[in-house]
C-alpha cells in the first residue's frame, strides 16, 4: 500500500511538473524575440521607392485599428490606402520593450526615427513613439491595434537599437 501510494504521488508530481512545458510547446507563452521580429518585418516591408503594403496587409488584422500621427483613428483598409502614396527611405528603431497582455497577445513600445516622404512632403529624422497590440490568431500573429504618435519636442535618442539602422 505505501508503495502504491508513492507511486501516486511521483505520476502527480511528473505531471504536474511536465505541465507548465507542454503549454510552452503549445506556444501560450509570447516569445518577445518573434514579437521583435514581427515588428521589424512592418517596417521593413515599407522601405524602398514605394511602399509595398502586401506584406503589410498579411501582418495586420482585418478588423485591425491605427492612431496615425495626425491623431486620427483608421480601420485597416485605411490605413493601407494612406500608405501606398508613401515613400520610406530609412528607419531606426529604438528602446524596444514588448510586454505580454494574454498568453496569445503582446504589447510592443519603442520608438522610431525615419526619413520618409508623404505625398509632397519630404521628412528627415523624423522621432515617433510606437506602440502595437499583435495578437495570435490560428498560429499567426497579427497587428491587431497600432499607433503612432510625434515625439515632442523631437529628441535625440540616446538608447540601445533593435537590428540595423536600415536604407533603402
Amino acid at each position: 500500500m505505501l508503495l502504491m501510494t508513492v507511486f501516486v504521488v511521483i505520476v502527480i508530481f511528473c505531471v504536474a511538473v511536465s505541465s507548465p512545458a507542454q503549454k510552452a510547446k503549445r506556444g501560450l507563452f509570447v516569445d518577445e524575440n518573434e514579437i521583435l521580429v514581427r515588428e521589424n518585418e512592418v517596417w521593413q516591408s515599407l522601405l524602398g521607392p514605394k511602399m509595398d503594403t502586401t506584406l503589410l496587409e498579411q501582418l495586420w488584422a482585418p478588423d485591425s485599428l491605427a492612431v496615425t500621427t495626425p491623431g486620427v483613428t483608421v480601420s485597416a483598409e485605411q490605413f493601407m490606402t494612406r500608405l501606398r502614396s508613401d515613400r520610406l527611405a530609412s528607419f531606426t528603431i529604438h528602446n524596444p520593450r514588448v510586454s505580454q497582455l494574454s498568453a496569445n497577445s503582446a504589447l510592443i513600445a519603442y520608438q522610431v526615427t525615419m526619413n520618409a516622404t508623404y505625398g509632397a512632403r519630404e521628412l528627415r529624422l523624423v522621432h515617433l513613439d510606437i506602440t502595437t497590440t499583435w495578437v495570435r490568431r490560428s498560429d499567426k500573429w497579427l497587428v491587431q491595434f497600432h499607433t503612432e504618435t510625434p515625439a515632442v519636442p523631437p529628441r535625440a535618442f540616446l538608447c540601445k537599437t533593435f537590428g540595423e539602422t536600415a536604407e533603402a
